[in-house]
């Protein structure tokens, strides 16, 4: 003890007990002019309080429950007039509430009452108000639950439930990891964040594969969404992982951008799961992608403005003008339903809005005529023109090398010298896979097949084909008409059970059966 230098020091242990903290360690010194005392081993601090609810968002209830105990190497305490200041070095550890936090330095600054001073040089039982900051500096570990976080600083505000991580701050879940360029936690929710240096924040989601769309890729495999923002916000039963600014998903052979996506993950499957594992991403409920919405899938690509994933399910939902383009064919419709190996089409009529199918030019069918010219060869040149198929319902199903688009509803087809009409088509194209500009890979068609079912009505010029059904075979410029098949033009009408049409030749093979004899009927001649 110097008392003519207001100083003092000891080897021994030392007790401070204020009003809401007990310091205990071994070895300290004392400065009165300065008003700080330093404790030199095994210090340990024992706060009245917990910081915690910035992380989990849960209020302690428990008044026993409601503590923060500090552990260092070391520790300078000083005072002024509203408020204690700690400093803890080497080995800190931290255990308030159910949050565990190490890091290599600590500073805490607790708030005193506005009405009373506590001065160090005479130690007063006092109340502090509360911790007011707290800030961890090198290797920060905070462990929750099943929740981890690692970042190389940590900024605690206990007043506002508030916390600040820096230094490309890591979070690891069950099922899940998120890394960005910084983390803001409030009451519970936290916010990752990205940045334009370093890039956009990442959530990897463990076992999501293709999200349940992809026939080549595992579920096994890993999905990884980035964006420029992510918020963390926990509810009762399920975590919502919302990604806005630039995100996007990356899952297998599958990739998704939107302005907004939302991940809805269960927590687990037992009310006791829900309490004991606070947040993680046991199982991904549903994916919601919102505004400019992009997908590419097995070499298609998918817009709309809203999409509703479920990858437990395998199956999507997509709304608000869907669009699907294969190379340089193209489907569109009121709402898209994705499944693996398939996807339906619906129009709406209350909208007016039609299932609008975009497919592969085919090539001039040949005219037909019930008396045709001595030149039996058609030579015109004809504009080869898009096939356009529309209807109210379209079912589109991926068959290894080839794709076939079932119609129903109100058919019509337009093409080359062709506009057909029937309640149900069915379309084969052969698919193979080519890259775009943008290096993607995506499947480009071509027509081999079209048939036709109930009410066929196929119009080529001023001729009229009818029938039960009707093969088509673009490749092979070929027709055929079954079932009270009739061909119709100005020099007369040909009907039959069977009729085949083949490109060029002008001629139609007219075939009985089925109780139907082939005729054909001419034009009355003039008198």
């Amino acid at each position: 003890l110097r008392l003519d230098e207001n100083k003092a020091q000891s080897e021994e242990s030392i007790t401070i007990i204020g009003g809401n903290f007990h310091i205990t360690g071994n070895g300290w010194t004392w400065d009165g002019t300065t008003k700080e005392i330093s404790v030199l081993m095994n210090t340990r601090v024992e706060f009245k309080e917990t910081f915690a609810e910035s992380i989990t968002g849960n209020a302690i209830e428990n008044k026993d429950e409601q503590k923060t105990v500090i552990t260092s190497k070391r520790l300078n305490l000083r005072t002024s007039e509203d408020s204690h200041n700690f400093n803890f070095l080497e080995d800190v550890k931290i255990d308030s509430s159910t949050m565990l936090l190490t890091a290599d330095a600590l500073q805490a600054i607790a708030t005193l009452p506005n009405n009373l001073t506590n001065s160090i040089s005479s130690p007063v039982n006092v109340k502090i108000n509360s911790l007011k900051e707290i800030r961890a500096r090198g290797g920060v570990f905070i462990e929750h639950s099943d929740r981890k976080i690692r970042a190389d600083a940590a900024d605690f505000f206990p007043f506002k439930q508030l916390a600040h991580f820096g230094g490309k701050p890591e979070i690891e879940l069950k099922g899940a990891y998120l890394s960005g360029d910084a983390i803001r936690a409030q009451s519970g929710a936290i916010e990752l964040l990205g940045s334009d240096e370093n890039g956009r924040a990442q959530m990897l989601l463990y076992e999501t594969g293709g999200l349940g769309l992809e026939e080549t890729t595992s579920i096994s495999t890993d999905t990884i969404v980035l964006a420029y923002k992510i918020l963390i916000l926990e509810n009762q039963n399920k975590n919502l992982f919302e990604f806005t600014d630039n995100a996007e998903v990356l899952s297998g052979d599958l990739q998704m951008e939107a302005k907004k996506i939302t991940v809805s993950a269960y927590k687990g499957s037992t009310s006791k799961e829900f309490i004991d594992q606070p947040i993680q991403v046991n199982k991904v409920e549903n994916i919601i992608a919102e505004n400019n919405v992009r997908i590419i899938r097995d070499g298609q690509q998918a817009t709309c403005q809203n999409a509703l994933i479920y990858p437990l399910k395998g199956r999507a939902e997509l709304f608000g003008n869907p669009h699907i383009s294969f190379g340089e064919s193209s489907v569109s419709g009121y709402r898209m339903e994705l499944l693996k190996n398939e996807s339906y089409v619906y129009g709406n009529s209350g909208d007016n809005v039609n299932v609008f199918v975009k497919l592969p030019a085919m090539q001039e069918l040949g005219k037909i005529e019930i008396e045709p010219s001595n030149n039996t060869i058609d030579v015109r040149e004809v504009m080869v023109e898009e096939t356009i198929v529309k209807c109210m319902q379209l079912h589109i199903l991926d068959q290894l090398d080839q794709t076939l688009f079932v119609c129903k509803d109100a058919v019509k087809v337009t093409g080359t010298n062709l506009i057909a009409d029937c309640e149900r088509l069915e379309v084969t194209a052969l698919s193979d896979s080519i890259t775009n500009s943008k290096s993607e890979q995506m499947t480009n068609m071509k027509i081999v097949k079209i048939k036709a079912d109930e009410n066929v009505k196929i119009q080529q010029e001023d001729r009229i084909a009818m029938a039960n059904s009707a093969l088509i075979f673009p490749n092979d410029g070929r027709i055929e008409l079954e079932g009270l098949a009739s061909v119709t033009d100005p020099s007369g009408t040909a009907s039959g059970h069977r009729i085949i049409i083949n490109q060029g030749e002008s001629r139609a093979q007219v075939e009985s059966g089925n109780g139907q004899r082939a005729k054909v009927i001419l034009p009355e001649l003039d008198n």
